[in-house]
């Protein structure tokens, strides 16, 4: 599996080219190594045409010499560095034939080019990566798609367990951050490495924010409740968002749930290998405008989920994409009104050749109130 993602960014590269890889989730999708800051420089990696080479401080020694990519020697590991030094490690593994290496542009920092240019023991040109890997990542292989199953079924398990909770509890009692405490101690009790961002409960009219931070705000009889969730498995997240009635919903809630569940049931049909994400995303579009409600369709359908919970493929109105077999994708079409509520409906969706399959089956999208 790593073998074939090192060899995919390697035969991309000349003789006389190497990259500098400093992204967090690139790192572990071609090495296995996982630090536990995406934000921190904690490990790089440097690849040649017939090497690669994976640099940790001393601290995360013995978790590199567990890698199966060092045992089985496709990744050669070089330890004992101190973190702030790490970006330079790879002077050591330069040659003079090397006269290009191509950096993430999306990572490193204008600063840290200008330092990685002063420090070049050998010059070289430095150029923002053209590398494979953001295609690579967004067509999940087998393996992949078994974890981000089981990290869509935890999910799910989560949400159905947070209403039951809501259903034999006092919800009024209960504010936004008790809600999504509940939910992270279920993820963790039923094998979620952690969330795969900041759980989003919103009440009331904070649900007519797509994205809503959680707050001390008291959950009320008679209004919605929508949650935006998703749990890390194994280095890899699911993404679910559900909205439900706290109480009996009027008949205005009810037509906007109606055209939102149908603008998701429209769209996850034509969630086919060949459609273009541009014409995916005129389905909601032309569904909320029949209904004069297309002003308050406020973000676009949906966004690739893997390693991060917001990567290719990204669907946008202008999006220039193809849906591939073995992309996951969420189709999340929403309607939010300001200060009175919003409604989304999200889910996971593994396409391949055939039919589209629905990943977060076993959450229910059928309209739930709780008197």
């Amino acid at each position: 599996m790593h073998q074939e993602r090192i060899t995919t960014l390697q035969n991309h590269l000349a003789a006389d080219q190497g990259s500098l890889i400093t992204d967090f989730y690139n790192i572990f999708y071609l090495t296995g190594f996982r630090g536990i800051s995406p934000q921190e420089r904690e490990a790089v990696a440097f690849f040649t045409k017939r090497k690669a080479y994976l640099f940790l401080p001393a601290m995360y020694g013995e978790q590199g010499k567990n890698l199966k990519t060092v045992k089985n020697g496709f990744v050669e590991l070089d330890i004992d560095h101190e973190r702030d030094g790490l970006l330079f490690c790879y002077q050591k593994k330069l040659n003079k034939g090397i006269r290009t290496v191509f950096f993430e542009d999306h990572n490193v920092k204008v600063r840290e080019l200008e330092m990685l240019k002063k420090k070049a023991v050998i010059k070289v040109n430095w150029k923002p990566s053209p590398t494979p890997l953001a295609h690579k990542r967004a067509k999940k292989d087998a393996a992949e798609q078994l974890l981000l199953q089981k990290a869509a079924a935890i999910t799910d398990a989560i949400w159905n367990k947070t209403v039951n909770f809501l259903q034999n509890t006092d919800y009024t009692k209960l504010k936004e951050f008790d809600v999504a405490h509940f939910m992270l101690q279920e993820a963790r009790r039923l094998g979620a490495e952690s969330e795969g961002f900041a759980t989003i409960v919103a009440s009331g009219p904070n649900s007519s924010r797509p994205h809503h931070v959680t707050s001390n705000r008291r959950l009320r009889h008679q209004e919605p409740l929508l949650i935006d969730c998703g749990f890390y498995y194994q280095g890899y997240t699911a993404d679910l968002t559900r909205t439900i009635f706290l109480g009996s919903p009027d008949q205005e809630f009810r037509k906007i749930y109606t055209l939102v569940k149908n603008a998701n049931h429209q769209s996850i049909k034509q969630c086919h290998a060949g459609s273009a994400v541009s014409e995916l995303c005129g389905i909601a579009n032309e569904i909320f405008f029949r209904a004069a409600l297309l002003p308050h369709y406020l973000h676009g359908l949906g966004h690739g989920v893997g390693l991060e919970v917001h990567e290719p493929p990204f669907l946008r109105n202008q999006g220039t994409e193809q849906l591939e077999p073995g992309m996951i994708i969420t189709i999340e079409p929403g309607l939010y009104f300001s200060g009175k509520f919003g409604i989304r409906i999200e889910d996971l969706i593994l396409i391949t050749d055939k039919e589209p399959r629905i990943l977060s089956h076993n959450s229910t999208k059928e309209l739930l109130f709780i008197e």
